[in-house]
């Protein structure tokens, strides 16, 4: 399974400048390997002084953004060669061997291996001018962890759910150099994530190239022509308006640029002249209403403190329901019984039942009105609640789960993906999938998913954004954030944990303790509140 990226703590930036030597005189064809090797991490003058450790020819050719094979900070490469003595006229080759923790691909996608992944790389040096350069070499560069992440930095692209009203992130590692615009640019164009496609929807059509192999930024504002088929005479204002928000959102993020000039073929194109246009919204929120217990009574309130607006939904009717879950129009509900073996759905103060499972994992409601839940089996089902008469169900593909034991599955809240938390052989999984889906938005399956980094067993999780989630253990009683990018945030642990539930970001997560107890995060520890309420859920 691929990860994201490596997880890594974060909070404090640690980047540094990094400090690079040239060849020098007389230096062995190992050092020049070994010197070639580490120059690889000055990409901020486009590897300047790595292109010193090359032949002319070979600099010229030499692609360094092609991938990036990052090993652990601990290990010393092996560098040996392959051919006995020095053979000046012709070369000598080398092998190195690099223990792979971490790969960046040309698209900027990250994966990840639990178990490094030796990859043998062949250099061919020879002398020039009496000094010996590397005449041939893989494209890319290699570098350590610690390089890695002084050279490296996350950028967001972004696509668009299928009904183009959320943005949907895709996470990327690119060097941060003065081109990194252009490659952004360049691998927008290209499409979604492997995981994502299928899920999301790209306003830029298919084969659509940058009309020159550059992105200039001219003040605050960048310059993107664009060339393709898709781009004729009889392209609507919406898709302009789509492909204009789509490029902005995504490069606006980049620091120094806050909008876009959009040319087809050097042609300007008018974008924000289309009454009544609504960009897909990114990061979309959740109001602060919850839905709780009240003894038996299934109740809802404006905000968890406020006590005067509570109002009954209906009383459950069961012994210690559990797990609760609310719509984003806050008029349907859902919860299981206390052996997690049934689904129940509420509406118009009915309570109706579901279907049963084993172990059934926490509800939760997609934006296109569609229930979820799984099996501790794997078996992941979906239940359309649009007609109350008459409610579909539906079993969601998901092949790569087979044999796993599923904790829990959360859709996001702009519906193209769901975390899915599972174990197989004492070994805890934290996956993040694309959701593909039918034209009327039926969920058909989940694609196969990126592996986020955790140092948790994970129980459950709950999306506190749309990059992050809020992960738990209950059986330590510890929680910690985790990002797409791979960067984590600890929390202070809590006994007796037994659920979590999340809002609009970090300053609505809630803990329930085994006793009923409720807190509330505050920084990253945990405060208790005194309520008298008990299984709190946000919607969603």
């Amino acid at each position: 399974m691929n990860h994201y990226a490596d997880s890594q703590s974060t909070n404090t930036d640690t980047r540094s400048s990094i400090v690079l030597d040239p060849p020098q005189d007389g230096a062995s064809p190992t050092e020049i390997i070994q010197g070639f090797l580490r120059a690889g991490a000055g990409a901020k003058d486009d590897y300047q002084v790595a292109r010193e450790y090359l032949t002319e020819e070979f600099s010229n050719s030499w692609i360094p953004d092609e991938r990036t094979l990052v090993y652990r900070d601990s290990t010393t490469l092996d560098i040996s060669p392959d051919t006995a003595g020095n053979d000046v006229h012709h070369g000598d080759e080398y092998s190195v061997t690099v223990p792979v923790a971490t790969s960046i691909d040309r698209r900027g996608i990250a994966t990840s291996y639990a178990e490094v992944s030796p990859e043998e790389l062949k250099f061919k040096v020879v002398q020039v001018n009496g000094q010996w350069r590397i005449a041939q070499a893989p494209q890319g560069t290699v570098m350590n962890h610690h390089d890695f992440i002084q050279v490296f930095a996350t950028y967001t692209l972004y696509f668009y759910d299928p009904t183009y009203t959320y943005a949907v992130p895709d996470i990327r590692w690119f060097a941060d150099r003065p081109t990194v615009v252009t490659s952004i640019t360049k691998v927008l164009l290209e499409g979604a994530a492997p995981y994502l496609e299928g899920a999301v929807s790209s306003a830029i059509p298919a084969g659509t190239t940058l009309t020159r192999n550059s992105v200039p930024v001219e003040q605050t504002v960048a310059q993107v022509s664009l060339h393709g088929d898709g781009l004729d005479a009889d392209i609507s204002q919406l898709d302009i308006e789509r492909i204009n928000s789509q490029l902005t959102q995504t490069l606006s993020l980049l620091g120094g640029i806050d909008s876009v000039k959009l040319t087809f073929d050097d042609q300007e194109v008018k974008a924000g002249s289309l009454d009544n246009y609504v960009a897909p919204q990114v990061n979309p929120s959740v109001s602060g209403n919850i839905v709780a217990l009240d003894g038996n009574q299934l109740v809802t309130r404006s905000e968890i403190f406020n006590d005067a607006d509570q109002q009954k939904i209906v009383d459950v009717g069961l012994a210690s329901p559990r797990d609760l879950a609310m719509d984003y129009t806050r008029k349907n509900f859902a919860f299981l019984d206390s052996s997690q073996q049934s689904l129940f759905w509420v509406s118009d103060q009915k309570v109706t039942h579901m279907f049963d499972g084993v172990g059934l994992t926490h509800p939760s409601f997609d934006q296109f009105q569609w229930l979820w839940s799984a099996d501790s089996t794997g078996r992941l089902r979906a239940v359309s609640y649009v007609n109350s008469q008459e409610k579909k169900q539906v079993d969601v593909r998901s092949p790569w789960l087979e044999g796993y034991d599923v904790k829990s599955v959360r859709v996001s809240r702009d519906g193209a993906r769901a975390a899915v938390v599972a174990t197989l052989d004492g070994e805890t999984y934290v996956w993040v999938s694309g959701i593909h889906r039918s034209s009327d938005h039926q969920p058909l399956e989940l694609t196969s998913p990126v592996r986020l980094g955790t140092t948790l067993d994970t129980t459950d999780v709950s999306w506190t954004s749309d990059q992050s989630l809020i992960a738990a253990d209950e059986v330590s009683g510890k929680s910690e954030i985790i990002y797409l990018s791979g960067e984590i945030t600890s929390v202070e642990r809590l006994d007796s944990l037994s659920l979590i539930a999340s809002g609009a970001g970090n300053n609505q997560i809630i803990a329930q303790t085994k006793d009923g107890r409720i807190y509330t995060l505050v920084d990253r520890g945990w405060s208790r509140i005194d309520i008298p309420l008990h299984d709190v859920s946000y919607s969603g």
